[in-house]
């Protein structure tokens, strides 16, 4: 009789312990994984969308373009954005290749894209930016990640001028610079 009150307890010990682990494990499941991109980092992405409306037609360079940023929505990991990298630790942005993503508009120098501190990849040959002239703010976006940008990429995106105030040599991971086809 004893060994059936024990097996009885160890029975209801077995059953509680595997409801705890049940329920802990679908809620876990179920549960949303936190947003790795920062919320700031995110609206300065979007906001920088509005400033562009997606162009008909894409640059006869591009073997594929397509508008990058319609699967930006927020809401959503801006880490898993087309043309967004992110640092698997930290979740900063650290790439952004909007090459060929059909973007037609103007880049002011306020623009958000300029707020984004840890960018050490930017990609925006061969979109449209309507010969618009190089903003001021690609100068001072550069001297802020002069010790993280490694590649800039502006081929073919029709802005005309020069990057203003860049000191080259201050930029001392710049591994890439492609100013191909700006106009003067």
């Amino acid at each position: 009789m004893r060994w059936f009150i024990w097996l009885s307890q160890l029975f209801y010990l077995l059953l509680l312990f595997y409801s705890q682990l049940a329920s802990s494990s679908s809620s876990s499941f179920n549960s949303s994984s936190p947003l790795l991109c920062s919320q700031d980092q995110s609206s300065a992405l979007l906001q920088f969308k509005q400033l562009f409306s997606p162009s008909e037609y894409g640059s006869y360079y591009c073997n594929i373009s397509y508008p990058k940023m319609e699967s930006w929505k927020e809401g959503t990991d801006c880490c898993s954005w087309d043309g967004v990298t992110c640092d698997s630790v930290r979740g900063d942005v650290i790439g952004l290749d909007l090459s060929c993503s059909r973007l037609y508009g103007t880049i002011p120098s306020n623009a958000s894209l300029f707020d984004l501190p840890h960018l050490q990849r930017l990609n925006l040959a061969f979109n449209d930016f309507n010969y618009s002239q190089i903003s001021s703010g690609f100068g001072r976006f550069a001297k802020n990640l002069s010790s993280s940008l490694a590649s800039l990429t502006l081929e073919g995106c029709r802005l005309r001028g020069s990057l203003p105030d860049l000191d080259i040599f201050g930029l001392q991971n710049l591994r890439e610079l492609n100013l191909r086809s700006l106009q003067d």
